[in-house]
């Protein structure tokens, strides 16, 4: 017999995200993220010159630290562009409103990663109103059939993620129901309490 299991994903404090004012910043490109090679930074980094060419006040936010970050800041200086890409290295749970203010500033959020299970970084955009463009993934398939979000097909296309990102520009800001496909804490607990109630308590005959 297969084994039954219930899958739970992780969440955001959705509360906390819908409460930031939305002060968008015109044509400012937002992604969080580890800076490792399979996080696809390097992607957008390589997208933003053409991106540039349509909207010269563009600026790409990159949150996050690690191994890759001295190849982006030098791939960033070679394409011509580390005037317009600000690196704020990573932001503390501590300083989570920081996080916050950064989402609810940002017109577009992208991540070009190789593949993403969950995407809370996906939540985080939902809850600030801010439209995403990544790799299509199955972090992505709920959030595309909402319209709150686009999938690239080929992340390693420049062309397909400066597009992607430009029609993001020229599109209204997403509606949908956040507490509907985002998991919010409350909604994960009940969820857990429930699976639990049914191991634990007796089955009725």
């Amino acid at each position: 017999e297969a084994p039954k299991y219930v899958q739970i994903p992780n969440g955001i404090d959705v509360d906390r995200f819908l409460a930031a004012q939305k002060r968008q910043e015109k044509y400012s490109i937002l992604t969080v993220a580890r800076l490792v090679k399979q996080k696809g930074v390097h992607r957008l980094i390589a997208a933003l010159p053409l991106v540039l060419k349509k909207y010269p006040q563009s600026i790409l936010h990159i949150v996050g630290d690690g191994v890759e970050r001295s190849n982006l800041e030098a791939e960033a200086k070679v394409r011509g562009v580390e005037k317009q890409v600000v690196f704020h290295g990573h932001i503390q749970f501590e300083d989570l409103d920081t996080l916050i203010d950064l989402y609810a500033r940002a017109h577009v959020f992208s991540l070009m990663a190789d593949s993403e299970s969950q995407g809370l970084v996906y939540g985080m955009a939902v809850a600030t109103k801010c439209p995403i463009v990544a790799t299509n993934s199955s972090a992505m398939k709920d959030l595309i059939r909402e319209n709150a979000a686009m999938g690239v097909d080929e992340p390693d296309n420049p062309t397909s993620v400066a597009s992607a990102i430009m029609q993001a520009f020229e599109q209204p800001l997403p509606q949908v129901d956040v507490h509907r496909i985002i998991w919010s804490w409350d909604r994960i607990g009940n969820e857990v309490l429930r699976v639990y109630q049914e191991l634990l308590l007796p089955s009725k005959p």
